[in-house]
C-alpha cells in the first residue's frame, strides 16, 4: 500500500512539475518585446534593410541616401511597410519589377503615410506620390509606366529635393 501511494505521489509532482513549467514559459514569452515576435516579419526586422541606395541629379550630385530593403519576393511585395508603425528616416524599401509596368499600389493595412517614388527602367524617377493616406485603398500609380517604386516616409521627398529627373543607384553592400 506504502509504495502504491509513493508512486502515485510522485506521480502527481510529476504532473505538477510538467504544468508549472509549461506556464512559466509561457509567461516568459509574454514578457518578451514585442520585436521578438514580429522578427520573422521581413519589413520589421531592420537587418533586412541592408542595400544602400542614393538619388543624383541631373548634374550628378549627390541629393540623398538611404538603407533600404528590396521587396524581391511575392510575398515581400505584397507585404511591403503593411502594420508598421515606425519607420526610421534614413530606411526605405523598394519594389523592382521585373520590366517596365503600369505599377499600382496602396495603403492598405499601412499605418504611416509614405512617399511613393517610381522609377522607370533605367531608375530614373518619372513621379512621386507624396504623402500617401494611411489605409488608403485608393489606387496609387505613375502615369508613366515604371520598373520600380521606392517607399518612403512621408516628407522625404520634399525634405531632400528629391524630383522627377534625378537618377537613383543602388549599391550592394
Amino acid at each position: 500500500m506504502y509504495s502504491l501511494l509513493k508512486n502515485k505521489s510522485i506521480f502527481l509532482l510529476f504532473i505538477m512539475g510538467v504544468f508549472l513549467f509549461v506556464n512559466i514559459s509561457s509567461l516568459a514569452k509574454k514578457n518578451q518585446p514585442l520585436a521578438d515576435f514580429e522578427e520573422s516579419k521581413f519589413n520589421t526586422n531592420f537587418r533586412n534593410y541592408n542595400q544602400k541606395i542614393k538619388f543624383t541629379n541631373n548634374l550628378n550630385h549627390n541629393i540623398a541616401e538611404f538603407m533600404i530593403a528590396i521587396a524581391d519576393t511575392p510575398e515581400k511585395q505584397q507585404y511591403g511597410l503593411m502594420n508598421l508603425d515606425f519607420l526610421p528616416q534614413n530606411l526605405g524599401m523598394i519594389f523592382i519589377k521585373e520590366q517596365t509596368q503600369n505599377i499600382s499600389m496602396w495603403m492598405k493595412n499601412t499605418l504611416i503615410p509614405l512617399d511613393m517614388i517610381f522609377l522607370d527602367e533605367n531608375f530614373i524617377v518619372n513621379h512621386i506620390a507624396e504623402n500617401t493616406t494611411p489605409h488608403s485603398l485608393a489606387v496609387i500609380s505613375s502615369p508613366y509606366n515604371s520598373r520600380a517604386v521606392l517607399e518612403v516616409n512621408a516628407g522625404i521627398a520634399k525634405k531632400f529635393n528629391i524630383k522627377i529627373g534625378d537618377k537613383l543607384i543602388i549599391n550592394k553592400l
